[in-house]
């Protein structure tokens, strides 16, 4: 609210809030997968005499990259959907144009829009 009030509605106030709340939910749910990560591969890996960097490469990021990557890609789908919404009902950006195709009737260019 602060920064619509600032610099009013768009994209400067619109971006800085989603990528604060981005980065506060990303970080929240990396660290917890990372809590969660299966030491029994490492272990394994430092009890054959591997090197701290060779555990790391063979070890940690094949047991965390999948879920960090999951968790990435859900949150990009969760926020074009709501900037989506958002748009919709009077903010711009994404959801602008749905909203200016239908008030138009151009109903030739809602399914495209929709895509």
């Amino acid at each position: 609210m602060l920064l619509v009030t600032a610099v009013g509605l768009g994209h400067f106030s619109g971006r800085p809030g989603a990528l604060g709340s981005l980065d506060r939910v990303l970080g929240r749910l990396f660290a917890e997968t990372i809590e969660h990560l299966d030491m029994a591969p490492i272990d394994a890996l430092t009890l054959t005499g591997a090197r701290h960097v060779q555990v790391f490469n063979h070890g940690v990021i094949p047991s965390i990259l999948p879920s960090l990557l999951g968790i990435a890609l859900y949150r990009l789908d969760e926020n074009i959907r709501s900037s989506r919404s958002v748009g919709f009902v009077s903010a711009g950006g994404i959801g602008g144009e749905p909203l200016s195709g239908m008030s138009l009737f151009r109903a030739c260019r809602r399914p495209r829009i929709a895509i």
